[in-house]
């Protein structure tokens, strides 16, 4: 590319940002007179508060994708609550249910899940999604509910009897 061809595209380019025809001659006159060095200075300088620039952002990005994950948690705890509400199971019984089936899934996050301490199931389903994904509790407690839901109970109850 030659040097006509740049200033062409350095035009362009400003054009495009929405500098006016005056400014962007002072520009290059501007950069005609300046030395090769102050050029690499600011080339420096410029690329530096870039990268400060992504930093800043990556970090902002990364709370924002942190706190999107805290309230999809806080989400998934009010879900769950739900379909076990729909199921009829108490919050004992769904706890109980519900971790068996996540101790399937990883024996070793099992342990740790959280004993229920009688407070709201949603509260506790939040502190589990701590260590299991809101994917992997929304889906074994939508699995629980349509088991519950879906099978069919006996009309009347069987006794057993002895002969």
């Amino acid at each position: 590319m030659n040097r006509r061809d740049e200033i062409v595209s350095l035009v362009m380019l400003l054009v495009g940002a929405g500098w006016r025809r005056e400014k962007i001659k002072s520009l290059i006159l501007s950069l005609q007179k300046i030395p090769h060095f102050e050029i690499e200075e600011l080339f420096d300088a410029v690329l530096s508060i870039e990268r400060e620039m992504r930093r800043s952002l990556n970090i902002d990005h990364t709370n924002s994708i942190k706190k999107q994950i805290g309230q999809e948690a806080l989400r998934v705890g009010e879900r769950v609550q739900f379909l076990f509400r729909e199921a009829g199971l108490t919050n004992e019984q769904a706890v109980k249910e519900l971790s068996a089936r996540l101790r399937d899934i990883d024996k070793v996050k099992g342990k740790a899940i959280p004993g229920y301490s009688k407070t709201s199931l949603a509260v506790w389903v939040d502190r589990v999604s701590g260590l299991f994904s809101p994917s992997e509790i929304l889906h074994v407690a939508t699995m629980i509910r349509n088991e519950r839901v879906h099978s069919s109970p006996l009309d009347w109850s069987l006794r057993k009897y002895e002969s």
